[in-house]
């Protein structure tokens, strides 16, 4: 709500007194409550517009107008929005009444009326302000919309969005993303988030959104694509990440080739050795699996015991014998069930 305050300052000085046509004894009351205002003296403003008769039109829409602001101010949000309201009711909207009627339009967006917002912000477009307010302005009616849970009208309103080709359209994209979620439009909702992935492509939710719905919609090879990428640029993937990645090769019938690419494509990173290990242990190619896993066990002590596992099932029951003996922990009762076993069967 600051800016909506900052807003309410703006409006309330935006045009001289002489710019309307008021009676002296008016004027002199509107000059009056400014002045309290400015020292914060909401309750006695109040008393003083409300003291106010103009006759004049001009008059009663400026006095309601300043009501509202004061109102406001004195935190009586129903106050405001009746005298606000009563600002523009009936007025022509023009570049002179329009921080009026924008401030009510948010008011009611913030009292959470969201279809008089949606009425207001309507009007408030169609007089084309300018580019920055209008922008706002059909942001701020999606985001009305959105809150009506109409998704149909929200990804209407942010398609016709003027958008600027850089970060800032970030936030329309958002929304309408998420609005395509929830109305099922998941093509759509796609290439929404490629679009933020073009703004941001180091983003790793952004990415884990994309592969998601690809893989939502059985879109298999973009959704591996989308990470093999990832991975290849160097983002931190986690541990659920290269899972997928692995399932994704064993579902398109190719984790062999999977290990070829990690091997061929290796950093000596424990992320990156974890992948490797996964693809191996995917194509059943446990002895390259092992080497990896060799590697991960000099940087980590904990995966002497993956390692002892796979060398178990490869009845290279020395081999496990001797990297479970590595462990740091021996009083773990998975531990000394192995080495039992190993024992029986070496004896």
């Amino acid at each position: 709500m600051k800016g909506l305050r900052l807003f309410c300052f703006t409006i309330l000085f935006s045009f001289p007194l002489y710019a309307v046509s008021v009676s002296t004894s008016t004027a002199n009351k509107l000059n009056y409550a400014i002045k309290l205002v400015e020292q914060k003296n909401y309750v006695k403003a109040i008393q003083v517009l409300e003291s106010a008769n103009p006759t004049r039109r001009e008059g009663q829409a400026m006095v309601s107008r300043m009501l509202g602001i004061v109102y406001w101010q004195s935190n009586n949000i129903e106050s405001a929005i009746q005298h606000l309201h009563q600002a523009v009711q009936g007025e022509v909207l023009d570049e002179r009444t329009y921080g009026t009627e924008r401030m009510l339009a948010d008011l009611y967006y913030h009292n959470s009326q969201f279809e008089l917002s949606i009425k207001h912000y309507k009007r408030l477009i169609q007089l084309g302000f300018n580019d920055e307010e209008n922008r706002e302005l059909q942001m701020m009616l999606a985001s009305s919309m959105y809150q009506l849970g109409n998704w149909q009208q929200v990804i209407d309103t942010l398609q016709m969005f003027p958008y600027q080709q850089g970060a800032q359209d970030v936030t329309p994209l958002s929304l309408m993303f998420n609005a395509q979620i929830n109305a099922k439009e998941l093509t759509g909702a796609i290439e929404t988030a490629k679009r933020i992935i073009g703004h941001k492509p180091r983003d790793i939710m952004w990415i884990r959104n994309v592969v998601n719905l690809y893989v939502e919609t059985k879109q298999y090879y973009p959704a591996l694509d989308t990470l093999v990428t990832a991975y290849g640029v160097g983002l931190n993937l986690l541990e659920s990440d290269l899972k997928l990645i692995v399932q994704l090769y064993q579902e398109l019938d190719l984790p062999f080739a999977a290990g070829r690419l990690s091997e061929e494509s290796r950093a000596n990173t424990l992320p990156a050795l974890k992948m490797e290990a996964y693809y191996w242990q995917a194509a059943r190619e446990w002895g390259k699996a092992s080497t990896v896993l060799e590697k991960m066990a000099e940087m980590d002590n904990r995966y002497y015991w993956d390692l002892a596992l796979t060398y178990y099932r490869t009845g290279d029951y020395v081999d496990s014998l001797n990297a479970v003996e590595q462990l740091e922990d021996q009083s773990e009762s998975q531990v000394v069930d192995l080495k039992n076993n190993l024992s029986l069967l070496l004896n």
